[in-house]
């Protein structure tokens, strides 16, 4: 996909052009990963997705753009990939509506921890059944991993206290029968300030690593990409 080309084109014109066989909508969701983009295609771009993408994509079109605003800005951001642990187990064993309970209390939480910031200038996106993604803002004078991610340690003992609780049935704390695992928490973290971020694949790529890594952890738990971006060889 070469955006150079499309200065002064219209989106739907560039679409007609791709020799792939995308729907518009897909078009546009793939687009949108980019976090770079000339400003009369993003502007286009912004305006049409709100008219082509269905509730879960405008969820990922507005995530992409809140990567995009950071990027164009220049501004430190961490994104905080989200997976709940063990759900389709949980939900087969209690239910869809309990289930969605579940959900509920980890949107209510994450909500929560934004409100406790207002400075982290943060942004909650629901991507999937069981996932979410948080973006922080990452100031330079918080050099301690422990003052900067206090908010997601925080996040992770709240969500085992509640699974703990209130999530299982009384029969089940009772006896401690539990026929399944668990449910917890994985965050994977990643920052853009060892690396420069042009797509948005490459950021959730970097978190399914670390998500990858903190399900082997016992526990909610988050796990922080600490690797710089590798030096090209001249």
């Amino acid at each position: 996909m070469r955006l150079h080309e499309w200065s002064g084109t219209r989106l739907v014109e560039a679409w007609c052009r791709d020799p792939r066989a995308l729907t518009f909508s897909e078009f546009v969701d793939e687009v949108n990963r980019f976090l770079v983009l000339p400003p009369p295609i993003r502007d286009e771009l912004d305006q049409q997705s709100q008219d082509v993408l269905d509730p879960h994509e405008q969820q990922l079109a507005a995530l992409y753009r809140e990567c995009r605003r950071r990027t164009e800005f220049g501004y430190g951001f961490a994104a905080c990939f989200l997976r709940i642990e063990h759900f389709e187990g949980y939900r087969q064993r209690y239910g869809h509506a309990k289930a969605q309970r579940v959900i509920s209390s980890l949107s209510g939480m994450l909500d929560e921890t934004v409100r406790a910031d207002p400075r982290s200038d943060a942004f909650v996106a629901h991507v999937g059944t069981r996932e979410f993604v948080l973006l922080l803002t990452i100031r330079p004078t918080n050099s301690d991993d422990a003052a900067r991610y206090h908010a997601l340690s925080r996040l992770c003992a709240v969500f085992d206290q509640y699974v703990s609780g209130d999530a299982h049935s009384p029969e089940d704390l009772k006896t401690g029968s539990r026929a399944l695992p668990s449910m917890k928490l994985s965050i994977g973290v990643v920052t853009n300030e060892q690396r420069t971020f042009k797509h948005f694949n490459q950021i959730a790529e970097l978190a399914q690593e670390m998500l990858d890594y903190a399900s082997t952890l016992p526990g909610s738990v988050f796990v922080l990409d600490k690797r710089r971006e590798p030096e090209r060889m001249s």
